[in-house]
């Protein structure tokens, strides 16, 4: 489960690589702006300073809201899933949280995601299993994975270990299923195989005989779904024509 200081060191090697990078490269932005390594390191100092919580939670979602024009958001050389504006924006987020108490990280947490526009709540998604308080999200995760915005459900379904780590066997079916209706690569989705059960299998096969039935295909990669140990006769066939 959630190992927080395992993840803090994470986070920290995130913000680490960001800087190296941001330092190292040359960044196109209006000559008034401050060199992005600085003015994340301000934006940083300003939180540690902030007079009290409230005040520290505002100035968050101010930085925030700047880290895309401020840092840029290439890809991190170092885990090119991520951006350079995401990990500015969760390493803004864990400091803010360092300041909270246990029971109220959560709260502030979705405060933030509300506030947040779209590229925001993806750093948001995608850093959720590197928080502190990572086990009281998990309805903000299944709320995330009812969006139809595609990017945003790639945040919470595609190389995020946090369903594979915290969702119940039916919730994190759902999410294959809805990955699969996406036409996402489920290949992605952590702890796939691991999650191998009858009522999975079940599902997808019962999409693909839909599908089938439909005289449509059936999405592609929903075979990494399906262990066919748990297929009858007729589905076996079925699943061999994949």
């Amino acid at each position: 489960m959630n190992d927080n200081k395992s993840n803090e060191n994470l986070i920290k090697t995130l913000l680490v690589a960001l800087l190296q990078q941001l330092q190292a490269e040359p960044f196109n932005s209006e000559p008034s702006n401050a060199e992005p390594s600085k003015w994340l390191q301000t934006a940083q100092s300003q939180l540690e300073s902030s007079s009290n919580n409230e005040e520290r939670f505002e100035r968050f979602l101010r930085f925030s809201a700047m880290c895309k024009r401020k840092v840029g958001n290439e890809p991190l050389q170092m885990l090119p899933n991520w951006h350079c504006d995401q990990v500015a924006r969760l390493a803004l987020l864990n400091q803010l949280l360092q300041f909270e108490t246990p029971v109220n990280q959560a709260a502030r947490v979705k405060a933030a995601f509300k506030f947040g526009d779209e590229s925001e709540q993806i750093a948001i998604i995608k850093g959720l299993n590197l928080l502190p308080c990572a086990s009281e999200l998990v309805d903000l995760a299944i709320a995330t994975g009812r969006t139809n915005s595609l990017n945003l459900f790639a945040a919470i379904a595609l190389n995020n270990d946090f369903a594979a780590q915290y969702y119940q066997s039916h919730a994190y079916h759902q999410l294959v299923l809805k990955a699969l209706f996406m036409d996402m690569d489920i290949s992605q989705m952590v702890g796939l195989k691991a999650h191998w059960c009858p009522e999975l299998s079940g599902l997808a096969i019962d999409l693909v005989n839909e599908r089938i039935a439909a005289g449509r295909k059936p999405p592609g990669g929903i075979d990494l779904a399906i262990d066919p140990e748990h297929l009858n006769s007729i589905d076996l066939v079925t699943y061999k024509q994949l």
